[in-house]
Parts: C-alpha cells; sequence; structure tokens
C-alpha cells in the first residue's frame, strides 16, 4: 500500500469515529445540560459522555483543513468552487426541505414555502446543520487561505495557529482562570479554521514519538479537566457548558490526539480497508440524516433509563443509518443529490 492510500485510510477511520461521537453526543446533550439530574451517579454518566465525545466536529474540520489546503484544486477557484459547492449544496438543500416537512408533520405545523426559506435563512431547519452553513463559507474562502499557507513554513504555520487560537480559545481560558473578563484581542478569523490548519499540519507533517504520547497524556488529562471542571462550577441551578465549546483548548488537543493517533494505524487486511473505506466515504450522508433518526428513535423506543437510551440510541442511530445510508448510495440519482 502506498502512502496515499494509507494517508486516505486513516482519514477514513477518522470520519468514522468522529460520526459516531456527533451520534454519542446528540443523544446525551439533553440529559447532561439538565439540572435537575446535578450530581446524580446518571448525570456523572453524562458528564463523562459529553467529555469524551466533543471531538466529532473538530475532527470533521481537520480533515477538510488537511484535504483541501493540500488539494491543487484549490488553485483553480472556478474549478474548486464548482467541486465543492455543487457536492454540498444538493444535499444540504433536500435535507433541509426533508426536516422542515418532517417537522410540519411532527407537530402540525402547515407547509408554508416563505416560513420554510425563512427558517433556513436564519439557520432555523435543523441544530446540526450549522456546521454546514460554517463549511460552506470555508469553502469560498479555502482558495485564498491556501495561498497564505503555501508562502509559509512550519514554524510560521504554527504561529499563525497561534494568532488564530489567541482571541477564541487561549485568551478565554485565562480570562476564566482570573475571573475578569480582558479583551485585548479582537477574533479577526474564525476559531475553527484553527482545526483546518491544525488538520493541515498534522497531516503533513510528522511528529516524534515523544511528542505523541506527550499528547495523548495532555490529551487524558484535558478529559478528566472538562469532566471536574464541569462539576466544580456547575449547580442544580444550572450546568456549566464552558466546556462544551468548540472553541476550548481541551477539544483542540483531544481532537489532536486522536487524529495523530490514527494516523499511525497500519492496516493491511484488504476486507476491513474496504470495510472503513466505505463506510467513511458514507459518514457525511449519516451526518446529515441521523438527527432525524434519533427523533423517530425518542417517538419508536421511548426508553426511561437515561444510560440505556443514549447508549441504546447511538448504536441503533449508528448502524441504522448506515444502511440506511448505504441503500441511498446505491440509487445514482438519490445518492447524487440526497449525499
Amino acid at each position: 500500500m502506498n502512502k496515499q492510500k494509507e494517508k486516505i485510510l486513516y482519514l477514513e477511520m477518522i470520519r468514522i469515529v468522529a460520526i459516531f461521537s456527533v451520534i454519542l453526543l446528540h443523544c446525551n446533550s439533553q440529559f447532561f445540560t439538565n439540572s435537575n439530574i446535578f450530581g446524580t451517579n446518571i448525570w456523572w454518566f453524562t458528564n463523562v459522555i459529553n467529555a469524551v465525545s466533543r471531538f466529532g466536529v473538530p475532527l470533521f474540520f481537520m480533515i477538510s483543513g488537511y484535504l483541501l489546503l493540500t488539494s491543487t484544486t484549490a488553485d483553480n477557484l472556478s474549478l474548486f468552487y464548482n467541486k465543492r459547492l455543487l457536492k454540498i449544496l444538493p444535499p444540504f438543500l433536500v435535507w433541509s426541505f426533508i426536516y422542515y416537512c418532517d417537522n410540519c408533520i411532527t407537530y402540525h405545523i402547515p407547509f408554508r414555502i416563505q416560513h420554510l426559506f425563512l427558517n433556513f435563512g436564519t439557520q432555523n431547519i435543523v441544530y446540526h446543520f450549522w456546521y454546514l452553513y460554517t463549511i460552506l463559507f470555508f469553502y469560498l474562502l479555502t482558495p485564498f487561505i491556501k495561498k497564505i499557507i503555501n508562502q509559509c513554513n512550519k514554524k510560521e504555520l504554527y504561529f499563525f495557529l497561534f494568532l488564530i487560537l489567541l482571541p477564541t480559545t487561549i485568551s478565554p481560558f485565562f480570562n476564566r482562570l482570573m475571573q475578569r473578563w480582558c479583551f485585548f484581542f479582537p477574533m479577526v478569523i474564525d476559531g475553527y479554521w484553527g482545526y483546518f490548519l491544525l488538520g493541515y499540519l498534522l497531516g503533513t507533517f510528522s511528529i516524534t514519538k515523544k511528542q505523541r504520547y506527550l499528547l495523548y497524556f495532555i490529551a487524558l488529562l484535558c478529559v478528566f479537566a472538562a469532566i471536574l471542571g464541569t462539576h466544580r462550577t456547575s449547580s442544580s441551578s444550572q450546568i456549566d457548558t464552558f466546556y462544551t465549546g468548540g472553541y476550548q483548548y481541551h477539544a483542540f488537543i483531544i481532537s489532536a490526539a486522536i487524529f495523530v493517533c490514527f494516523k499511525q494505524i497500519n492496516i493491511k487486511n484488504k476486507l476491513l480497508i474496504h470495510s472503513i473505506t466505505t463506510l467513511g466515504n458514507l459518514s457525511f450522508g449519516l451526518y446529515l440524516c441521523h438527527v432525524l433518526i434519533i427523533e423517530k428513535l425518542s417517538i419508536l423506543l421511548p426508553l426511561s433509563e437515561i444510560h440505556t437510551q443514549i447508549i441504546c440510541y447511538s448504536l441503533i442511530t449508528f448502524v441504522v443509518g448506515y444502511i440506511i445510508i448505504y441503500l441511498i448510495s446505491k440509487i445514482k440519482i438519490l445518492n447524487k443529490i440526497l449525499m
């Protein structure tokens, strides 16, 4: 297996892990933020789940960052836009319509085309589609960011990463430690670009074995920091959501550790490689439809035990969702407009 195929394979593995973490996060979030169960065993369970499942979307940004910022297509503006925008817009629009229609049916809301456009324009179709709005704008800026990156060496790129994280991640963290709000560094570029650039850096440049193990150790500490920090600053009246933010330092460190870890995996089995590649290619489709599956499960399969519901809904959504998307992928017209 050549180096390029290995790179593609580890990215497909990351996609699979990332989409499962997103599903797990969405099945868990309503219970984690429920202050009525704060301090109970079940809340501790949701707190742990929350801490270990916050890396899904960051990893998707990192994968996109590596692939797009190393792509020669991004050097041609019209070609890049045609390839990327035409790939994501049809499923984005069609699934938005599906979710809107489902809401109308479920909640007995009259279908109104102006209401559909209003919800679409204000990002109120369905909560997880915020990622699509964001990644679409990232696509628009990628050719210009790539021109900057092409002119920078490794040290300059890490300094660029530092500048991105300074107002969105580093400054808020120290403000929290000092319990004061000090506004020195305005956000010039969205903090999620940090994941974009981090994915490019970790995918392009190697780090030593000692650096990897140090990263793994710090990531483990970050998990415990998120769990204990959330408990320390929460109460039965309000759950502290500081550690749920995508810009927070621990999300970057944990996501980087997972990315680097999978990059080291070398699989030889052809059947396993084929399975991983297939599931990885279907992960975007699963991201689009998984919230609809979770919502239907809550109606068709109500479960009284919170921990059972979180685990069962996550596993069922992951498996059933992949089956549905796999079947859709086999129908050419549906594959084109839904994936």
